[in-house]
Protein backbone atom coordinates (compact mmCIF):
# COMPACT_ATOMS: atom_id res chain seq x y z
CA UNK A 1 0.00 0.00 0.00
CA UNK A 2 1.21 3.41 -0.67
CA UNK A 3 1.76 6.08 2.17
CA UNK A 4 -0.46 9.08 1.17
CA UNK A 5 1.59 12.45 2.42
CA UNK A 6 -1.14 14.10 4.09
CA UNK A 7 -0.79 17.02 6.94
CA UNK A 8 0.41 15.14 10.27
CA UNK A 9 -3.17 16.01 11.65
CA UNK A 10 -5.23 14.46 8.66
CA UNK A 11 -6.27 12.15 11.12
CA UNK A 12 -8.55 15.00 13.34
CA UNK A 13 -10.50 15.00 10.42
CA UNK A 14 -10.99 11.60 9.59
CA UNK A 15 -10.35 8.86 11.73
CA UNK A 16 -9.27 6.07 9.57
CA UNK A 17 -7.53 6.21 5.75
CA UNK A 18 -7.26 4.03 3.14
CA UNK A 19 -4.14 4.29 1.09
CA UNK A 20 -4.96 2.03 -1.61
CA UNK A 21 -5.95 4.50 -4.33
CA UNK A 22 -3.71 4.81 -7.34
CA UNK A 23 -2.71 6.99 -10.18
CA UNK A 24 -1.86 4.06 -12.66
CA UNK A 25 -3.22 4.60 -16.10
CA UNK A 26 -5.01 7.81 -15.28
CA UNK A 27 -4.78 10.73 -17.03
CA UNK A 28 -3.57 14.34 -15.78
CA UNK A 29 -6.10 15.31 -13.15
CA UNK A 30 -7.78 15.79 -10.03
CA UNK A 31 -9.45 12.32 -8.13
CA UNK A 32 -12.00 12.43 -5.39
CA UNK A 33 -11.03 9.37 -3.19
CA UNK A 34 -14.01 7.36 -3.01
CA UNK A 35 -12.47 4.85 -0.71
CA UNK A 36 -12.01 7.64 2.13
CA UNK A 37 -15.97 9.29 1.41
CA UNK A 38 -14.21 11.72 -1.08
CA UNK A 39 -12.75 13.45 2.14
CA UNK A 40 -9.33 12.87 0.62
CA UNK A 41 -8.24 13.37 -2.96
CA UNK A 42 -5.08 12.90 -5.20
CA UNK A 43 -3.57 14.83 -8.43
CA UNK A 44 -2.32 12.65 -10.75
CA UNK A 45 0.57 14.01 -12.70
CA UNK A 46 1.69 11.21 -15.09
CA UNK A 47 5.45 12.73 -16.37
CA UNK A 48 7.16 11.09 -20.34
CA UNK A 49 10.24 10.32 -19.53
CA UNK A 50 13.19 10.60 -22.21
CA UNK A 51 15.86 7.91 -21.69
CA UNK A 52 19.55 7.83 -23.36
CA UNK A 53 18.96 5.22 -25.79
CA UNK A 54 15.70 7.11 -26.77
CA UNK A 55 13.20 5.19 -25.57
CA UNK A 56 10.55 6.44 -23.42
CA UNK A 57 8.52 5.16 -19.87
CA UNK A 58 6.31 7.27 -17.84
CA UNK A 59 6.57 7.97 -14.36
CA UNK A 60 3.52 8.73 -12.26
CA UNK A 61 3.32 11.75 -9.79
CA UNK A 62 0.47 11.59 -7.21
CA UNK A 63 -0.25 14.53 -4.34
CA UNK A 64 -2.93 14.46 -1.81
CA UNK A 65 -4.87 15.94 0.21
CA UNK A 66 -7.65 15.99 2.70
CA UNK A 67 -10.83 18.40 2.69
CA UNK A 68 -11.28 20.60 5.53
CA UNK A 69 -13.89 19.20 8.55
CA UNK A 70 -17.66 18.44 7.57
CA UNK A 71 -16.53 18.80 3.70
CA UNK A 72 -15.78 16.86 0.89
CA UNK A 73 -14.27 16.87 -2.50
CA UNK A 74 -16.73 17.70 -4.96
CA UNK A 75 -15.61 16.12 -8.66
CA UNK A 76 -17.89 18.26 -10.36
CA UNK A 77 -16.45 21.18 -9.05
CA UNK A 78 -12.94 20.81 -8.23
CA UNK A 79 -13.25 21.87 -4.87
CA UNK A 80 -14.08 20.93 -1.20
CA UNK A 81 -18.01 21.43 -0.89
CA UNK A 82 -20.09 21.16 2.26
CA UNK A 83 -21.87 17.57 1.79
CA UNK A 84 -24.93 19.13 1.28
CA UNK A 85 -24.16 20.77 -1.41
CA UNK A 86 -21.27 18.30 -3.38
CA UNK A 87 -22.74 15.80 -5.56
CA UNK A 88 -23.36 12.04 -3.44
CA UNK A 89 -19.21 10.49 -3.48
CA UNK A 90 -20.55 7.34 -4.99
CA UNK A 91 -21.30 9.32 -7.98
CA UNK A 92 -18.01 10.93 -8.70
CA UNK A 93 -16.10 8.44 -10.85
CA UNK A 94 -18.74 9.27 -13.16
CA UNK A 95 -17.00 12.61 -13.37
CA UNK A 96 -13.57 11.63 -13.50
CA UNK A 97 -13.84 12.13 -17.25
CA UNK A 98 -13.60 16.17 -16.55
CA UNK A 99 -10.09 15.98 -16.06
CA UNK A 100 -9.82 15.09 -20.23
CA UNK A 101 -10.32 19.17 -20.00
CA UNK A 102 -7.19 20.40 -18.42
CA UNK A 103 -4.77 21.43 -21.37
CA UNK A 104 -7.56 21.56 -23.95
CA UNK A 105 -6.87 24.59 -26.31
CA UNK A 106 -10.43 24.16 -27.50
CA UNK A 107 -12.12 24.05 -23.98
CA UNK A 108 -13.61 27.81 -23.74
CA UNK A 109 -13.75 29.39 -20.79
CA UNK A 110 -15.05 33.27 -19.80
CA UNK A 111 -12.26 36.10 -20.32
CA UNK A 112 -11.89 39.69 -21.72
CA UNK A 113 -10.70 38.51 -24.64
CA UNK A 114 -12.65 37.93 -28.08
CA UNK A 115 -13.41 34.83 -28.88
CA UNK A 116 -11.41 33.73 -32.30
CA UNK A 117 -13.96 31.15 -33.34
CA UNK A 118 -16.92 32.70 -35.64
CA UNK A 119 -19.70 29.73 -34.64
CA UNK A 120 -19.18 30.81 -31.24
CA UNK A 121 -18.96 34.43 -31.55
CA UNK A 122 -22.24 33.98 -33.19
CA UNK A 123 -23.57 32.71 -29.80
CA UNK A 124 -22.32 35.16 -27.41
CA UNK A 125 -19.58 37.84 -27.07
CA UNK A 126 -18.54 39.11 -23.95
CA UNK A 127 -16.79 42.25 -23.45
CA UNK A 128 -15.52 44.36 -20.95
CA UNK A 129 -17.44 47.03 -22.01
CA UNK A 130 -19.81 48.41 -25.01
CA UNK A 131 -17.55 49.63 -28.23
CA UNK A 132 -18.35 49.39 -31.66
CA UNK A 133 -15.19 47.11 -31.67
CA UNK A 134 -16.76 44.61 -29.76
CA UNK A 135 -19.99 45.14 -32.06
CA UNK A 136 -18.21 44.37 -34.98
CA UNK A 137 -17.25 41.09 -33.96
CA UNK A 138 -20.52 39.70 -34.88
CA UNK A 139 -21.17 41.86 -38.25
CA UNK A 140 -24.93 42.17 -37.48
CA UNK A 141 -27.23 44.25 -34.95
CA UNK A 142 -26.63 43.42 -31.02
CA UNK A 143 -28.78 43.39 -28.52
CA UNK A 144 -26.96 44.40 -25.05
CA UNK A 145 -28.78 43.60 -22.16
CA UNK A 146 -27.77 45.01 -18.91
CA UNK A 147 -30.53 44.19 -16.62
CA UNK A 148 -30.96 40.88 -14.19
CA UNK A 149 -34.26 39.22 -15.79
CA UNK A 150 -35.51 36.37 -13.97
CA UNK A 151 -37.57 35.60 -16.58
CA UNK A 152 -34.40 35.14 -19.06
CA UNK A 153 -31.36 34.08 -16.94
CA UNK A 154 -29.67 33.47 -20.34
CA UNK A 155 -29.19 37.01 -21.26
CA UNK A 156 -27.86 38.32 -17.47
CA UNK A 157 -24.69 40.54 -17.73
CA UNK A 158 -21.87 37.87 -17.08
CA UNK A 159 -19.54 39.46 -13.61
CA UNK A 160 -16.13 38.92 -14.23
CA UNK A 161 -13.30 41.17 -13.16
CA UNK A 162 -14.37 43.79 -14.90
CA UNK A 163 -17.69 44.60 -15.49
CA UNK A 164 -19.13 42.74 -18.63
CA UNK A 165 -21.42 43.49 -21.03
CA UNK A 166 -23.36 40.24 -22.39
CA UNK A 167 -24.33 40.83 -26.25
CA UNK A 168 -26.19 38.64 -28.28
CA UNK A 169 -28.00 38.47 -32.21
CA UNK A 170 -31.08 39.83 -31.83
CA UNK A 171 -32.46 36.53 -33.54
CA UNK A 172 -30.86 34.35 -31.14
CA UNK A 173 -33.64 35.12 -27.99
CA UNK A 174 -35.55 32.13 -27.06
Amino acid sequence: MARLLLPSNATSIRDTIDTSFSCNSRPYGYYADLENECQIFHICFPVGLLRDDSSTSTQMFMWSFICPPETVFNQEKFTCMRTEDSIPCRESASFYSLNRNFGRSDFIALSDEPIEDEEEQQEIVVATEETEEAAHLLQSPLEVDNSVDNQHPEERTIYQKQPAIVMRRRNSRR
